[in-house]
């Protein structure tokens, strides 16, 4: 490959460490598909300590995914990014501050839209395949994006980045606090959220409305008709319809401004080698949230596989 080395990451010399014009834009997923692509993307220099925030990334291309319904919720604007996002899931709002600083960098425009890991997980058992509070902070997640989908048809999906960024200020950002979990996916959370958003609390009694389910559910499907059954949150399409799509990728904390761009080029270049499935390792660091109590300088790096899960329970 002779890309050139911007930080630790080697990327295209056709991308610049500030992003794409919009020409480039507009080519790069065909571009990146069709052409003959360097045969991988070389991540250089790239110890533990720096290579331990990456924890999964999988890909599916678009060639060959099933057509999305015609009811499904649609944009009438075109976007470079559509995020799929879960308001329960830390890895999701991780990677959602890392693809907001890309998009401010870039000028990229993204478009957030729902995926419920509570309709996700509905055929499993929660007191066999989870840990316990599991399903509470599923359920949680879809009642409090039955709010979002309310404001979206009433006010629009502008509304969308900042009642998510809301949910953070409110969960995600807090100190630790025994039952601050519980407060989760009640009207009275849902109204601190949207007066943070500078929107009407009247939204919150949504979470008690199940009628919004049927919308959520059918971008679920979308998201996972775009990427296999396989995966969790969160889903993130660039260049959508036709562009890439994949699960993750899986960060454990939110990059520099000065490494954000960067680590975006290097992940769509990865994703964008035709043969490319899969990268995940289960040695990884905890997601290093406020809430969590885990923004530590040197967090530990512990293993996270074969159920292992189980032993990270819920701690707020």
């Amino acid at each position: 490959m002779t890309g050139q080395v911007f930080d630790k990451w080697a990327v295209s010399p056709s991308v610049k460490p500030g992003g794409m014009d919009k020409q480039q834009r507009r080519s790069f997923s065909a571009q990146t598909v069709e052409s003959d692509l360097s045969p991988a993307l070389r991540i250089q220099h790239l110890g533990l300590r720096d290579f331990r925030r990456f924890a999964w990334v999988r890909v599916h291309l678009a060639d060959d995914r099933p057509q999305r319904a015609n009811h499904v919720v649609m944009s009438n604007e075109k976007y470079d990014i559509e995020f799929f996002w879960d308001p329960i899931c830390p890895f999701a709002w991780v990677t959602s501050r890392w693809v907001e600083k890309v998009a401010e960098q870039t000028n990229y425009s993204v478009d957030w839209r729902f995926i419920s890991l509570r309709i996700l997980n509905k055929d499993k058992n929660y007191e066999k395949d989870f840990p316990p509070g599991y399903e509470q902070g599923h359920t949680s997640g879809l009642r409090f994006l039955r709010v979002a989908a309310k404001v979206r048809e009433d006010k629009g999906r502008d509304y969308m980045s900042s009642l998510y960024a809301a949910f953070g200020v409110h969960y995600w950002d807090l100190d630790q606090q025994p039952g601050l979990r519980k407060q989760l996916g009640t009207v009275e959370h849902a109204e601190r959220c949207l007066q943070t958003a500078g929107l009407p609390k009247g939204f919150a009694t949504a979470v008690d409305d199940p009628e919004w389910d049927v919308v959520i559910e059918e971008e679920t499907e979308l998201a996972l008709s775009r990427t296999g059954r396989d995966v969790g949150t969160p889903i993130i399409s660039f260049q959508p319809p036709s562009g890439l799509s994949f699960f993750g990728p899986v960060i454990s904390r939110v990059p520099s401004d000065e490494d954000a761009v960067p680590l975006w080029n290097a992940v769509i270049e990865l994703a964008s080698f035709p043969g490319f499935a899969e990268m995940k390792r289960s040695l990884r660091e905890a997601p290093q949230i406020n809430v969590l109590g885990t923004l530590e300088a040197d967090p530990v790096m512990e293993d996270w596989e074969a159920g292992s899960r189980k032993a990270h329970k819920p701690k707020i």
